[in-house]
């Protein structure tokens, strides 16, 4: 038995050395490798599109069922899938995403909404080693990835340990709904709901302890939820009586539970309704400090440049772009990457398209006035090798255009794939060029002092 694990270790050493090596080539092994995560997972997703493919909307619980079920499997490949990889790095001595179950709890926020309109959100805590009051009321609530489709609060653990740890902070990672269960907008509804909920009631302490009340909010995300977070952060600086352009067939539900008596009927058009509105993104607007975009999406999928010459052997392709877009706003999508490349969006359903819960970047074109306030500072973690590398380029010459570039930070990570913050161990080198980034980019956001590192330590690629 003994002699078994040896070899076990001495194989991953071997192989964990070659990972190494080869991390440091173009494009890397760790890049190709999640690039076969991509091929295992388009299966399922494919065969979930087809189920829904000219089937009326809404859908039937039945069809739903059974295009979860196609999901669940991939779900569950991609973690032994990712799970293996990391177990050979970190034989190999690699490791460089911590973890911290004893700091980590799970919780809920938003308590007592409805059950109609999503209920109570489960989020899981990571409080830095000082615990709650080393804190002090600095919190960075943070929205995973995942397409809409994957994740929960528990992703990304690696990075919050070592952000929470590193910048003092609180972080809140929030477990949303998932399609295509719960299509547009409710994961939307669901991260204001949690923000909100932050601001009011504070951050739920472990095992039903006292709330901690939030005296700074930092919201962030990858991929789709730094979709969610740009989201939140447009929302919370936009003017209450400018109805979403998708309103009419995707209601706006994310404040009725806020509403006394609650729900209530939302129109945008009743002056207490506008107040509503008002207060509560006020509120949130006030403690928002800063955002963090680790490759977000947040336009209507463009056939950019990245979005061309990327769109194969990475983690992300164009395909798997499509697929999960068709299943998030159902019936409104190009139905072929010929269509696609025909028009030149992807989403054909034009008041989704110009939906600013949908893509927030419609807030900050040229022309825009849905904005009534400034938009809080900003990072945007960029990866080399990713489809969506334009989306968050062009995001922060918006946000620069509307404040400056030292407001709006943009950093490029060498040598990495959509989704690389997930699994640490597979880019040792890249991977703290992200935590670095994040970590002084919070302590800035909350008025603390530079991190201290040692000299020759800085590894960030800035634009």
């Amino acid at each position: 038995m003994c002699g078994s694990r040896v070899a076990l270790l001495a194989t991953a050493a071997v192989v964990g050395g070659i990972w190494a090596g080869c991390e440091l080539m173009e494009p890397s092994l760790p890049v190709r490798f999640m690039g076969l995560l991509a091929w295992q997972t388009s299966g399922g997703l494919d065969a979930a599109v087809r189920l829904q493919d000219g089937q009326p909307i809404p859908w039937s619980t039945e069809l739903v069922d059974k295009m979860e079920a196609n999901l669940v499997g991939v779900r569950w490949r991609r973690s032994f899938l990712e799970g293996i990889a990391s177990k050979f790095a970190t034989a190999a001595g690699l490791t460089v995403g911590p973890r911290c179950p004893e700091r980590g709890y799970l919780a809920a926020v938003a308590g007592g909404r409805p059950a109609e309109l999503g209920g109570a959100i489960k989020v899981k805590v990571y409080d830095p080693p000082g615990g709650r009051e080393a804190a002090n009321g600095r919190v960075y609530m943070y929205v995973h990835g995942g397409g809409f489709v994957f994740g929960e609060a528990g992703m990304n653990e690696g990075m919050h340990c070592a952000v929470s740890a590193r910048a003092n902070v609180t972080i809140v990672s929030v477990d949303y709904r998932l399609t295509p269960r719960h299509v547009f907008p409710a994961a939307f509804d669901d991260t204001v709901a949690a923000a909100v909920s932050l601001v009011r009631d504070g951050v739920p302490g472990k095992d039903g302890g006292a709330p901690t009340p939030v005296r700074s909010l930092l919201v962030g995300g990858d991929s789709a939820g730094g979709n969610l977070a740009l989201g939140l952060a447009v929302w919370a600086s936009s003017d209450p009586a400018a109805a979403p352009s998708a309103h009419e067939t995707s209601p706006d539900r994310s404040v009725d539970a806020f509403a006394d008596p609650a729900p209530r009927s939302v129109g945008f058009s009743d002056e207490a309704d506008v107040a509503l509105r008002a207060s509560v993104a006020g509120s949130v607007r006030a403690a928002l400090a800063g955002m963090v975009l680790v490759y977000p999406k947040t336009r209507c999928a463009k056939l950019s440049p990245s979005m061309r010459d990327l769109s194969e052997g990475h983690l992300l392709t164009r395909a798997s772009v499509q697929r999960f877009t068709k299943l998030v706003y159902p019936g409104r999508v190009a139905a072929t990457e010929e269509e696609w490349a025909a028009s030149g969006a992807l989403v054909t359903h034009a008041p989704t398209a110009a939906d600013r819960r949908a893509f927030p970047e419609t807030a900050l074109r040229p022309g825009s006035r849905v904005l009534t306030a400034p938009l809080p500072p900003s990072v945007t973690v960029l990866a080399q090798y990713d489809v969506l590398r334009d989306d968050g380029t062009d995001a922060v010459a918006l946000l620069r255009s509307r404040s400056s570039a030292e407001e709006h930070r943009l950093v490029s990570v060498p040598r990495s794939t959509h989704g690389f913050v997930t699994v640490p161990e597979l880019f040792p080198h890249g991977w703290p060029v992200a935590v670095d980034a994040i970590v002084d980019f919070v302590r800035k956001a909350h008025g603390d002092e530079p991190e201290t590192r040692m000299a020759g330590a800085a590894r960030t690629s800035e634009l």
